[in-house]
């Protein structure tokens, strides 16, 4: 069992809160990735809208990934 939140955040404002939101619940295993500190463009190459019009992994996530439950 994977105890491992993996979160993309479409470089919006949410997965800067999130961050911030894991250091106050410790206790989850969360892991933010493009996040609005990434200095990418909302919603460029990730986020589920891209997702879902590509059918392809959003930027930061590759095979590796595989396997895991992602939000």
């Amino acid at each position: 069992m994977n105890d491992k939140l993996v979160v993309d955040g479409a470089n919006g404002v949410g997965g800067a809160k999130l961050q911030i939101l894991h250091k106050l619940l410790n206790v989850l295993d969360i892991e933010v990735r493009n996040s609005s500190e990434d200095e990418g463009v909302l919603n460029d190459g990730v986020g589920a809208d891209y997702v879902q019009k590509e059918k392809v992994a959003p930027r930061g996530f590759g095979s590796k990934d595989a396997g895991i439950s992602t939000t």
